[in-house]
């Protein structure tokens, strides 16, 4: 569980793990849920990290539940235009190339269960057109293609 330290990613690790699942909790934060890995998954070393934490051992499920926005988003002060662009390098990081890489590292440990799952969340917010923020202008696109490429090389997998 990728983003596993607070809000519903907490609640999903807590789900889980009162359902007699053993749930590994990566997260930047100190996760009170499962076994803490921690690790920023934006870099090479955070994934190394989570790979190596999770070992040889077959992985039920690897559900992405991390997410960020850009600094000030819904509030006033918020302008896309204006937005920084370490910003937007840090929101495609986490939201789009850290999902993707993760996935990629994990994939043979995933391929090891009997019904692997890929869950990768992305929000739904702003969807009535009323703000422009970047996380939802590539992460829900981005990560259905991703979805959809996956599907045809791993059809045994199961992504959502």
């Amino acid at each position: 569980m990728v983003g596993g330290s607070r809000g519903i990613g907490a609640a999903a690790c807590e789900f889980l793990i009162e359902h007699g699942y053993d749930v590994f909790s990566v997260s930047r934060t100190l996760s009170r849920h499962g076994q803490w890995i921690q690790a920023d998954v934006t870099t090479d070393e955070g994934i190394d990290r989570v790979v190596e934490a999770v070992g040889e051992s077959a992985v039920d499920a690897l559900l992405y539940l991390g997410g960020a926005w850009e600094k000030g988003a819904f509030t006033r002060d918020y302008g896309f235009t204006t937005s920084s662009r370490e910003d937007a390098r840090s929101v495609l990081a986490v939201n789009l190339l850290a999902p993707i890489l993760l996935t990629q590292a994990l994939l043979p440990v995933l391929l090891k269960a009997d019904n692997p799952r890929v869950i990768l969340m992305g929000s739904t917010s702003g969807l009535d057109g009323q703000a422009l923020h970047l996380r939802l202008l590539i992460q829900r696109p981005s990560l259905a293609c991703v979805v959809l490429r996956k599907r045809c090389e791993c059809p045994y997998l199961q992504w959502a």
